[in-house]
């Protein structure tokens, strides 16, 4: 199973981590950055979801980080992103996503829902035995990859990881 997982950058400065796990083996990741706010940045974010969904083909599972946080500016930029990743993938034929909350998939990947960035980052590293200076929005969306990919193996009655 291929699934790719998206932690998306909010604000400017702020990256939008993505990994791809395919057949339970991290096979690449990596991170957009914007500098740019408004429509300028909303045409480079639909230009390199367009470009990724084009580079990586047959993707079976779409998992995004959920939607969080009391700043309604935040929530209004986030779901405007989210509209344009959906889109793209859209475009390619990538109908199966869903969102994942944060806290579950910090319960997932350490058994802690509150866990820190950190926390998360040094679990991912040892899980897969990488360098530890992975970006953290990667190490997250590596983390929200994983958790999908728990979550649809519970679902089909697989163990849990």
């Amino acid at each position: 199973m291929k699934i790719l997982g998206i932690d998306p950058g909010t604000t400017p400065g702020n990256k939008c981590g993505w990994a791809l796990i395919n057949n339970n083996e991290l096979v690449d990741y990596g991170y957009f950055e914007y500098s740019q706010t408004g429509v300028e940045r909303l045409k480079n974010v639909s230009k390199d979801f367009k470009t990724l969904f084009n580079r990586i083909k047959n993707i079976d599972h779409l998992a995004i980080e959920k939607p969080y946080g009391p700043n309604r500016q935040s929530l209004e930029t986030m779901n405007i992103l989210f509209g344009i990743i959906l889109a793209q993938a859209i475009a390619v034929q990538l109908f199966d996503f869903e969102f994942y909350h944060p806290s579950h998939v910090k319960k997932i990947v350490t058994g802690n829902g509150r866990a820190s960035k950190d926390e998360v980052n040094d679990y991912i590293c040892d899980f897969f035995n990488i360098d530890c200076i992975v970006q953290k929005d990667v190490a997250d969306a590596i983390a929200i990859t994983l958790t999908a990919l728990r979550d649809i193996k519970t679902a089909k009655g697989g163990e849990k990881d």
